[in-house]
Protein backbone atom coordinates (compact mmCIF):
# COMPACT_ATOMS: atom_id res chain seq x y z
CA UNK A 1 0.00 0.00 0.00
CA UNK A 2 1.20 3.50 -0.77
CA UNK A 3 2.66 5.53 2.03
CA UNK A 4 0.17 8.06 3.35
CA UNK A 5 0.63 10.71 5.97
CA UNK A 6 -1.24 9.98 9.19
CA UNK A 7 -1.96 13.10 11.17
CA UNK A 8 -3.45 13.28 14.64
CA UNK A 9 -5.11 16.58 15.39
CA UNK A 10 -7.67 17.95 17.79
CA UNK A 11 -11.21 17.35 16.49
CA UNK A 12 -12.04 20.98 17.25
CA UNK A 13 -9.30 22.07 14.81
CA UNK A 14 -10.68 20.20 11.78
CA UNK A 15 -11.46 22.83 9.12
CA UNK A 16 -14.77 23.00 7.30
CA UNK A 17 -14.48 20.93 4.14
CA UNK A 18 -17.26 22.34 1.92
CA UNK A 19 -18.78 18.92 1.34
CA UNK A 20 -15.52 16.95 1.24
CA UNK A 21 -15.81 13.94 3.46
CA UNK A 22 -12.66 12.80 5.15
CA UNK A 23 -12.14 9.30 6.44
CA UNK A 24 -11.83 9.60 10.18
CA UNK A 25 -11.44 7.15 13.02
CA UNK A 26 -10.99 7.96 16.68
CA UNK A 27 -7.89 6.22 18.06
CA UNK A 28 -7.77 4.99 21.65
CA UNK A 29 -7.55 7.97 23.97
CA UNK A 30 -3.98 8.52 25.06
CA UNK A 31 -4.78 11.64 27.03
CA UNK A 32 -7.72 13.89 27.87
CA UNK A 33 -7.78 15.82 24.60
CA UNK A 34 -10.24 14.43 22.08
CA UNK A 35 -8.31 13.40 18.96
CA UNK A 36 -9.18 12.17 15.50
CA UNK A 37 -6.95 10.39 13.00
CA UNK A 38 -7.36 11.63 9.44
CA UNK A 39 -5.77 10.17 6.34
CA UNK A 40 -4.41 13.10 4.38
CA UNK A 41 -3.24 13.24 0.84
CA UNK A 42 -1.91 16.78 0.54
CA UNK A 43 -1.46 19.65 2.91
CA UNK A 44 -4.40 22.05 3.18
CA UNK A 45 -4.30 24.71 0.51
CA UNK A 46 -1.83 22.72 -1.60
CA UNK A 47 -4.13 21.57 -4.39
CA UNK A 48 -2.28 20.04 -7.33
CA UNK A 49 -3.12 21.18 -10.87
CA UNK A 50 -4.16 18.75 -13.60
CA UNK A 51 -6.70 18.34 -16.38
CA UNK A 52 -9.98 16.47 -16.15
CA UNK A 53 -8.71 14.17 -18.90
CA UNK A 54 -5.59 13.30 -16.89
CA UNK A 55 -7.70 12.57 -13.81
CA UNK A 56 -10.05 10.24 -15.72
CA UNK A 57 -7.08 8.57 -17.44
CA UNK A 58 -5.54 7.78 -14.04
CA UNK A 59 -8.88 6.36 -12.83
CA UNK A 60 -9.42 4.07 -15.84
CA UNK A 61 -7.65 1.01 -14.31
CA UNK A 62 -9.79 1.21 -11.14
CA UNK A 63 -12.74 -0.56 -12.76
CA UNK A 64 -15.54 -1.04 -12.30
CA UNK A 65 -16.45 2.53 -11.39
CA UNK A 66 -19.88 3.68 -10.26
CA UNK A 67 -20.60 7.08 -11.84
CA UNK A 68 -23.19 9.23 -10.04
CA UNK A 69 -24.64 12.50 -11.33
CA UNK A 70 -27.02 14.44 -9.09
CA UNK A 71 -29.10 17.11 -10.77
CA UNK A 72 -29.27 20.52 -9.05
CA UNK A 73 -31.90 20.43 -6.33
CA UNK A 74 -31.61 16.61 -6.30
CA UNK A 75 -34.62 16.36 -8.60
CA UNK A 76 -33.01 13.30 -10.17
CA UNK A 77 -29.97 11.10 -9.68
CA UNK A 78 -28.33 9.00 -12.37
CA UNK A 79 -26.08 6.10 -11.38
CA UNK A 80 -24.29 3.68 -13.66
CA UNK A 81 -21.57 1.10 -13.16
CA UNK A 82 -19.04 1.11 -15.97
CA UNK A 83 -15.92 -0.81 -16.94
CA UNK A 84 -13.75 2.30 -16.90
CA UNK A 85 -10.76 0.36 -18.25
CA UNK A 86 -12.59 0.40 -21.60
CA UNK A 87 -13.25 4.17 -21.64
CA UNK A 88 -12.22 6.16 -24.64
CA UNK A 89 -11.56 9.77 -23.71
CA UNK A 90 -12.11 12.49 -26.27
CA UNK A 91 -12.15 16.28 -26.00
CA UNK A 92 -14.18 18.18 -28.57
CA UNK A 93 -14.83 21.87 -29.02
CA UNK A 94 -18.55 22.37 -29.60
CA UNK A 95 -20.10 25.02 -31.89
CA UNK A 96 -21.11 26.86 -28.69
CA UNK A 97 -17.41 27.29 -27.89
CA UNK A 98 -17.51 24.88 -24.94
CA UNK A 99 -15.02 22.04 -24.77
CA UNK A 100 -16.57 18.76 -23.70
CA UNK A 101 -14.62 15.79 -22.44
CA UNK A 102 -16.39 12.55 -23.26
CA UNK A 103 -15.71 9.29 -21.47
CA UNK A 104 -17.46 6.55 -23.45
CA UNK A 105 -17.48 2.83 -23.97
CA UNK A 106 -16.40 1.98 -27.51
CA UNK A 107 -19.49 -0.11 -28.34
CA UNK A 108 -21.93 0.61 -31.18
CA UNK A 109 -24.83 0.73 -28.73
CA UNK A 110 -23.25 3.72 -26.93
CA UNK A 111 -24.07 1.98 -23.64
CA UNK A 112 -22.13 4.56 -21.61
CA UNK A 113 -21.29 8.17 -22.43
CA UNK A 114 -20.39 10.89 -19.97
CA UNK A 115 -19.90 14.45 -21.26
CA UNK A 116 -18.37 17.12 -19.03
CA UNK A 117 -17.70 20.78 -19.77
CA UNK A 118 -13.99 21.17 -19.02
CA UNK A 119 -14.41 24.85 -18.14
CA UNK A 120 -17.07 24.10 -15.49
CA UNK A 121 -15.23 21.18 -13.85
CA UNK A 122 -12.87 23.26 -11.69
CA UNK A 123 -11.89 21.05 -8.74
CA UNK A 124 -11.71 17.43 -7.71
CA UNK A 125 -11.25 15.65 -4.41
CA UNK A 126 -9.96 12.11 -3.93
CA UNK A 127 -10.45 10.25 -0.68
CA UNK A 128 -12.39 7.56 1.12
CA UNK A 129 -16.09 7.61 1.90
CA UNK A 130 -16.94 7.30 5.60
CA UNK A 131 -20.22 5.66 4.53
CA UNK A 132 -18.85 2.95 2.22
CA UNK A 133 -15.19 2.93 3.33
CA UNK A 134 -14.38 2.85 -0.38
CA UNK A 135 -12.58 5.20 -2.75
CA UNK A 136 -14.48 8.31 -3.84
CA UNK A 137 -13.69 11.03 -6.37
CA UNK A 138 -15.78 14.17 -6.53
CA UNK A 139 -15.63 16.56 -9.47
CA UNK A 140 -16.82 20.03 -8.45
CA UNK A 141 -17.54 23.38 -10.03
CA UNK A 142 -15.70 26.56 -8.97
CA UNK A 143 -18.18 27.12 -6.11
CA UNK A 144 -17.69 23.58 -4.79
CA UNK A 145 -21.02 22.21 -6.05
CA UNK A 146 -20.87 18.57 -7.05
CA UNK A 147 -20.92 17.74 -10.75
CA UNK A 148 -19.93 14.08 -10.68
CA UNK A 149 -19.10 11.45 -8.09
CA UNK A 150 -17.03 8.43 -9.08
CA UNK A 151 -16.72 5.39 -6.84
CA UNK A 152 -13.81 3.22 -7.99
CA UNK A 153 -13.76 -0.45 -7.03
CA UNK A 154 -12.95 -1.11 -3.37
CA UNK A 155 -10.85 -4.05 -4.56
CA UNK A 156 -8.52 -1.54 -6.24
CA UNK A 157 -7.91 0.55 -3.09
CA UNK A 158 -4.12 0.10 -3.28
CA UNK A 159 -4.11 1.38 -6.87
CA UNK A 160 -6.38 4.27 -5.80
CA UNK A 161 -3.89 5.14 -3.04
CA UNK A 162 -1.18 5.29 -5.72
CA UNK A 163 -3.34 7.73 -7.74
CA UNK A 164 -3.76 9.89 -4.63
CA UNK A 165 -0.02 9.78 -4.02
CA UNK A 166 0.66 10.80 -7.62
CA UNK A 167 -2.02 13.49 -8.10
CA UNK A 168 -2.93 14.53 -4.56
CA UNK A 169 -6.18 14.55 -2.63
CA UNK A 170 -7.29 17.99 -3.77
CA UNK A 171 -6.98 18.97 -7.41
CA UNK A 172 -7.47 22.18 -9.33
CA UNK A 173 -8.72 21.20 -12.78
CA UNK A 174 -7.49 23.32 -15.66
CA UNK A 175 -8.42 23.23 -19.35
CA UNK A 176 -6.16 21.20 -21.59
CA UNK A 177 -3.31 23.15 -23.26
CA UNK A 178 -4.64 25.06 -26.26
CA UNK A 179 -8.19 25.12 -24.86
CA UNK A 180 -9.41 28.64 -24.22
CA UNK A 181 -12.81 27.60 -22.85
Amino acid sequence: MANLLLVVISASLLPATDGLRLEAARPPSLHRARTTAVRCCSAPGEAQTTTLRTLLTELKPLDPIRAIVVMPGASSILESIVDSSQWTLNEKRMPSGKTLLTAALPDDAKSFELHMDTAVAAKATLGYSPKTQGPVVRVLDADGAGLLTLLPSKAKAAAFDAVIEQLGGELTLVPAPGDAS
